[in-house]
């Protein structure tokens, strides 16, 4: 199937066609401007590096954090509002999985971190199954957001760190866990839209392909406004919300 995918938790935002498991076409939105500046002419030059139509898509994707607030507000709602005008399904990917996802072939511990800021990280554990006709993640820490020292006093083996939390706090871990603490190259600190494509595609196939009006995100923690003046709804947990490919609360 062919899936049009859309990474904006980070400043180096993606957009990408995969089909059939390939990578057709994908676009990084590096740059100091906002997304929304850029996400929908990028959307455009990736379909047309394709030679493909909107309504030629089968479903889009979206990570849907954690991350920047404001990022995965516009990745998830011009996603929500593309697939409402085509009539087509949504998954919604969790970003610290697809960041693991760039480090498969480790055959460490991976720990994807990116920076929360407030001296913070938003972090996950993940060990790559290997088998036959199997090579995902296995989840043994979900999504959290907690100070550096907690990750690592979680570590008690070789551990692969990748983000932009491993980068920032690459001294910190170093001296606080020696040898245990590896680094992935710096190309690999940021999700890719065409990890978050490629995950989505297996969701689809497994019929997990939902309606984009029950898309949700996985903010982990509250925003400054809301920190300040109280959340508008339910106050944002551990869920994706039931539009997400997985939800650690089972919706």
């Amino acid at each position: 199937m062919r899936v049009l995918a859309v990474e904006t938790a980070t400043s180096a935002g993606s957009v990408a066609l995969v089909e059939k498991g390939e990578v057709v076409a994908e676009l990084f939105l590096r740059t100091e401007a906002a997304h929304a500046e850029r996400l929908l002419p990028a959307i455009d030059r990736v379909l047309g590096l394709a030679g493909a139509s909107p309504h030629s898509l089968d479903g889009l994707a979206v990570g849907v954090g954690p991350g920047s607030f404001t990022g995965l507000r516009i990745g998830i709602s011009t996603v929500k509002g593309l697939a409402w005008s085509l009539g087509r399904p949504v998954v919604g990917i969790p970003t610290l999985e697809a960041l693991a996802c760039n480090a498969l072939t480790s055959p460490l511990l991976l720990c994807p971190m990116l920076d929360a800021r407030k001296a913070e990280v938003y972090a996950a554990l993940y060990r790559v199954r290997r088998g036959p006709g199997d090579n995902g993640l296995q989840e043994l820490r979900g999504v959290r957001v907690l100070p550096p020292r907690a990750v690592a006093a979680e570590i008690t083996e070789p551990t692969l760190f990748l983000g932009t939390g491993a980068r920032l706090y690459r001294e910190f871990l170093t001296e606080t866990l020696g040898d245990l603490a590896r680094f992935a190259p710096s190309g690999l600190d940021h999700p890719r839209a065409a990890v978050v494509g490629g995950l989505a595609e297996e969701a689809f196939q497994a019929g997990r392909g939902v309606s984009p009006e029950t898309l949700g995100p996985l903010y982990v923690r509250s925003s400054e406004a809301e920190l300040k003046y109280g959340p508008p709804g339910p106050a944002p947990g551990w869920s994706t919300g039931p539009g997400s490919a997985r939800s650690p609360q089972g919706a």
